[in-house]
């Protein structure tokens, strides 16, 4: 049966070429309105507005990341606690004033 599906999609394919487009066109409309978990290097580019060099780089470096065989796949929530390690100008929090606060409630 699936090499009759496949027999039957390539006949299509090779007698109206432009329904392979119209197919690959409606896979991409139907993939725009929705967000992914995961990530691959083009599209984390496009998030991150960084080059692709640049994130291979980070790789390295020990951004986290999942390799399947050649294929890399990066979560977008970690990524995101990843870089807010580097974030400049975020002040830390006073402990010892939050401590004082904590003791003169109590």
């Amino acid at each position: 049966m699936t090499y009759l599906i496949s027999a039957a999609k390539h006949v299509l394919f090779v007698l109206y070429p432009k329904a392979r487009l119209k197919l690959r066109q409606g896979r991409r409309e139907s993939m725009e309105g929705a967000s992914p978990e995961y990530l691959d290097l083009k599209q984390l580019a496009t998030y991150a507005s960084v080059a692709r060099n640049t994130l291979k780089k980070w790789l390295r470096s020990g951004m986290p990341h999942y390799r399947v065989g050649r294929c890399i796949r990066v979560r977008v929530d970690e990524f995101n606690n990843w870089m807010d390690r580097f974030r400049v100008g975020a002040s830390k929090p006073d402990l010892d004033a939050i401590w004082d606060q904590v003791m003169k409630e109590v």
